[in-house]
């Protein structure tokens, strides 16, 4: 499991990488937050790009709001000492037109959509890219206290191996760390 997070995260982090360098090759300095808006406006491909973004953010929206309802509703009665099932009627709709009124007051509120973005994706990348891989990892080397590690072909290997692997896990924190940061930072 810690060479699968490991690997995963490797690749991930030179995804980004690749990604980040062609976009920059292409536009350069002058690259615009809605990298949509970089091609021609009669750019078919383009259009039917923008179109599929408009679709996916219609349909996000209602398939995100779920589990931060489920989130929302957990805290909740963890504080007020509730029951946590079963999910009342009331509780529901109250909890879910809270997050929608909220995310409209926010929709209504910001005036650059590139920025909202550019957080976003810097904060969420950076946690789904570096910081839950790099827990998971950290997390599998504490499950078994054995002085070997046990590896695939049946072999084993010393102790040495599972800090490693921790180091490699608490890099991969600190670049995530690093990126989160630098977009917050930017952006304030």
């Amino acid at each position: 499991m810690a060479k699968i997070n490991v690997v995963s995260s490797g690749l991930v982090m030179i995804g980004y990488a690749l990604i980040g360098e062609f976009g920059y090759v292409s536009f350069g300095p002058l690259t615009n937050s809605n990298i949509l808006k970089n091609y021609h406006q009669e750019d078919v491909l383009m259009n039917l790009c923008s179109i599929a973004i408009a679709i996916v953010s219609l349909s996000s929206f209602p398939i995100n709001i779920n589990p931060g309802k489920g989130a929302l509703d957990h805290i909740i009665c963890t504080i007020m000492k509730w029951p946590i099932d079963p999910l009342t009627t009331s509780r529901h709709l109250t909890e879910t037109l809270f997050l929608f009124f909220v995310s409209l007051l926010v929709a209504l509120s910001v005036q650059n959509l590139g920025s909202v973005f550019e957080i976003i994706g810097g904060s969420a990348g950076a946690l789904l890219a570096f910081m839950c891989p790099s827990f998971m990892t950290m997390s599998s080397t504490y499950q078994e206290r054995t002085e070997y590690i046990p590896l695939s072909d049946g072999e084993t290997a010393p102790e040495m191996s599972r800090i490693g692997t921790r180091l490699k896990a608490a890099l991969f924190m600190l670049i995530g760390l690093f990126i989160f940061g630098h977009t917050i930072a930017n952006h304030l």
